[in-house]
């Protein structure tokens, strides 16, 4: 009986000894942009004979397994330009592909520059990005993303976020249009008398200036809160009330006023005197009427801001 031979139409495989198919070359890939199965045909052909006769090709299909070995990749994102503001609102949609077939993947924040992290949230399943905090013109954040495949093989990339100012069409609003505020005249220098604080729509910073009825300069403010405080020690007795015109303006521009009244609280610190001091009157010697009359003598009491006038009389002679 003659020996035989196979041949093949592929390298990728051979047929041993025992007439076994197996593989010849490793690493067989089965991910695009190859194909998921490898057909060939397999020929017998007689060997130490004069006129060797090939058999009929037969045709053999190898379906190739899918094995995790590759990391999903994200697709690139270009760099976003965001408008200053508090809206929550959606700025990007990340997708990404994998060779092996995963659909489950899961989007991650690794990390964000700039202290950005709570400004911004990636939904896990969809890969929906959202600016979720205030961002302010001039900020820039870099944010790491990652995608992670049901195996656990992750790949990464950084999305540039950069933000502009928004149109400034109004200033800031004060809560209140008249604050009415009261501090003992004795209050410390640099206590608190009232916070006059402003929102900016368009969420801009906003700068705090006192520009009006601030005599004496006897109060400051706190240019970024609006907090108004105690510059120079207070005299009920000098000046009761002040009338401050405080003025809110954001980086545009844009502002707006308020008025704040303060009224300045008595401390019992002076103690009443006598006017027109010294007082001087005349008695005739050795004479004794009936009665005689001591002039006024009038009394001023700084504090309640009153006088008051006595006469006394002399004894009656009888």
């Amino acid at each position: 009986m003659p020996d035989y031979a196979y041949e093949m139409t592929s390298r990728d495989f051979l047929i041993d000894e025992t007439g076994k198919l197996i593989v010849n070359q490793g690493n067989l890939d089965r991910d695009p942009p190859n194909e998921d199965s490898l057909s060939f045909q397999v020929f017998v052909r007689e060997l130490d004979v004069d006129e060797p006769k090939t058999s009929a090709p037969v045709t053999i299909t190898v379906n190739l397994q899918d094995v995790n070995d590759n990391a999903p990749i994200l697709d690139a994102v270009p760099d976003i330009t965001l408008v200053a503001g508090n809206a929550k609102r959606n700025i990007a949609q990340l997708t990404a592909t994998d060779k092996d077939g995963d659909t489950q993947l899961t989007f991650n924040i690794v990390r964000v520059t700039n202290n950005g992290r709570q400004k911004f949230r990636l939904n896990p399943r969809s890969g929906a990005l959202d600016v979720v905090g205030s961002v302010f013109d001039g900020n820039h954040y870099a944010i790491t993303v990652e995608v992670l495949d049901s195996g656990g093989k992750a790949s990464q990339g950084v999305i540039e976020v950069r933000v502009t100012p928004q149109p400034n069409l109004r200033g800031p609003v004060f809560q209140q249009f008249l604050y009415e505020a009261t501090i003992p005249e004795d209050a410390a220098k640099f206590a608190t008398v009232v916070n006059a604080e402003a929102k900016d729509p368009e969420g801009d910073l906003v700068r705090y200036a006192i520009v009006g009825g601030n005599e004496d300069n006897a109060f400051i403010i706190e240019e970024a809160t609006g907090e108004i405080r105690v510059a120079e020690s207070l005299d009920r007795e000098q000046n009761e009330r002040y009338s401050l015109n405080v003025r809110a303006e954001d980086n545009g521009g844009k502002a707006n006023t308020a008025t704040v009244n303060v009224r300045v609280l008595d401390v019992n610190d002076q103690p009443p005197y006598f006017d027109s001091t010294p007082y001087s009157f005349r008695v005739v010697e050795g004479k004794f009427p009936i009665s005689y009359l001591i002039p006024n003598l009038t009394i001023i009491n700084l504090h309640s801001r009153t006088s008051r006038s006595r006469s006394w009389s002399g004894p009656s002679q009888r």
